[in-house]
């Protein structure tokens, strides 16, 4: 028997949503704010730094809170919003416009043009391109689930022929789960298992149509999902790509884990259930508040949780305790589906930088991007990428939650150097050690295992392993994944020159501190 759940599921999810927005406007308070007054923070930069961001409208809910407290510590003047002499633009999107409109000293939370890279339907083109691309990757790939974009009427129509030719006498037709690109926290999802619930999202919801721009993507339903006392879980990474140009990308080692009030259940007649299925809080806020049977099943089974929420960091204690999971190996997973679709995606991010950077007559453009992936673990213990969102949400929720977000903020300012402070020594640094180098030819080794001279020939190359060194100093649950040891062949996805010079030097195992008493003693 087939079920058509995709109207009920996206009724629930905007009931749902609804709910959650009038009623989770969580604020941090002044004794929160003045608690966390005294961390570590670096690279606040001169006296009177600004900000500014969109009318607070442009944000889901409470989405601000952390952004404004980090701020607020580091003693920057928030801007009205409109003025344009900010030092820091803090935006949901940004447009071309806005970015060549910059100056030099302004510097924006965001790479251009990533939607366009990374959200669901064109991460999936991507990939899908990239491993035909290079045929012997698809081990390097196996993190990503069976998807079908229903843009491509080839792949389309592949969908239409696995409900076709399913026969019910071998068991029940497959899930998939549904998605429409630039579009979170739950919404515009839809659970199908037969080919009439496929047609009918397609022909008669015209978001839904092959034409229209922001077609979703079907993944194949994961059955075999971890679960916490029963509850299916879902894992929230954070990451920052700190420059396109040469690449460099860190991970967070926390995060969060969203776990989803109803127990888990793969008969067919929960398929419309969304508190069963998907982990949004926004959706899971009303049974969240209902559902007692939950917290005692978590306190049983010995989950430090708080309401839906447990950190990554116990998860992984957890299960290694537990269950005995190799958790250093699921980490490790986890750092490889972070770190494969950015190197698969670098030539489009690379490309928008550069168009824009020289159109803004400045060879570079002082840009960060947060990312969040959101992974499934499944019951092997196998990683699985869902998707990855820019502009994660920041809003507050439970105490787990947001000390994992502000620590994670915190830390991240002090690596991107907020406020320029390191920007000056960067500089001549970079200057004193370019004369240095002019007394080496451009065969010469500079560092071990073959980095030569002429691998400098570029400044912004130099500048790109200065930047890099400095960043590492600032890193705390941050870890370095590009450049990093855990490349390996995933290294032949950069294209870009300054990227893979920058990857070629850190496994030289050298520093540039080593190279400048080189040049002293030469």
């Amino acid at each position: 028997e087939a079920y058509s759940v995709g109207l009920v599921l996206l009724v629930l999810c905007v009931v749902c949503i609804g709910e959650v927005r009038g009623a989770g406007k969580d604020e941090l308070s002044k004794e929160w704010i003045e608690s966390h007054r005294h961390l570590r923070r670096t690279g606040n930069g001169r006296p009177n730094m600004t900000w500014a961001t969109h009318d607070e409208s442009y944000w889901h809910g409470s989405h601000l809170e952390f952004i404004k407290a980090e701020f607020a510590y580091r003693n920057f003047t928030r801007l009205q919003s409109g003025v344009r002499n900010f030092d820091w633009y803090w935006l949901s999107s940004v447009s071309d416009e806005d970015m060549l409109s910059m100056s030099v000293h302004q510097r924006l939370n965001t790479l251009p043009h990533v939607h366009k890279v990374l959200l669901k339907d064109p991460l999936h083109k991507i990939i899908h391109e990239t491993r035909a691309l290079h045929r012997r990757s698809d081990e390097l790939f196996k993190f990503w689930p069976e998807t079908y974009s229903l843009a491509d009427p080839f792949q389309y129509n592949l969908l239409r022929k696995i409900y076709m030719d399913h026969n019910p006498n071998n068991g029940p037709a497959p899930i998939f789960i549904i998605k429409r690109s630039a579009m979170q926290r739950g919404e515009g999802v839809h659970l199908v298992n037969s080919l009439e619930d496929v047609e009918s999202l397609v022909l008669s919801n015209s978001s839904c149509h092959p034409l229209y721009q922001t077609i979703p993507i079907a993944q194949r339903y994961i059955y075999n999902v971890l679960t916490l006392a029963g509850y299916k879980v879902t894992l929230r990474i954070y990451a920052v790509i700190t420059s396109i140009s040469p690449l460099r990308l860190y991970i967070y080692q926390d995060g969060i884990v969203r776990i989803c009030s109803k127990k888990y259940n793969t008969d067919p007649s929960t398929l419309s259930d969304p508190f069963t299925h998907i982990d949004s809080i926004d959706i899971n806020y009303v049974n969240e508040k209902s559902n007692t049977q939950y917290e005692a099943d978590m306190n049983r089974a010995g989950i430090k949780h708080e309401g839906l929420r447990v950190s990554v960091s116990h998860l992984m204690d957890y299960l290694s305790s537990k269950h005995n999971a190799n958790a250093r190996q699921i980490w490790q997973d986890i750092v490889h589906t972070v770190l494969t679709p950015i190197l698969a995606s670098e030539r489009l991010l690379l490309n928008s930088y550069e168009r824009l950077a020289a159109q803004n007559r400045t060879s570079e453009l002082d840009l960060f991007e947060l990312l969040g992936y959101d992974i499934l673990i499944d019951s092997e213990f196998k990683v699985h990428l869902l998707e990855i969102n820019s502009q994660p949400s920041l809003a507050p929720h439970s105490s787990i939650e947001n000390e994992i977000k502000s620590n994670m903020l915190r830390e991240l300012m002090n690596i991107i150097d907020v406020g320029g402070e390191r920007k000056e020594r960067i500089d001549d640094r970079v200057e004193r050690l370019w004369k240095r180098l002019e007394t080496f030819g451009a065969e010469e080794e500079v560092a071990g295992k073959g980095f030569l001279r002429g691998d400098l020939n570029d400044k912004e190359v130099l500048r790109g392993i200065v930047e890099w060194e400095e960043e590492k100093k600032e890193l705390e649950l941050f870890e370095e994944v590009y450049p990093g040891k855990l490349v390996g062949e995933r290294a032949k996805f950069v294209s870009g020159e300054r990227s893979r010079k920058l990857q070629k030097w850190v496994m030289t195992d050298s520093s540039m501190e080593a190279v400048r008493e080189k040049i002293k003693r030469a």
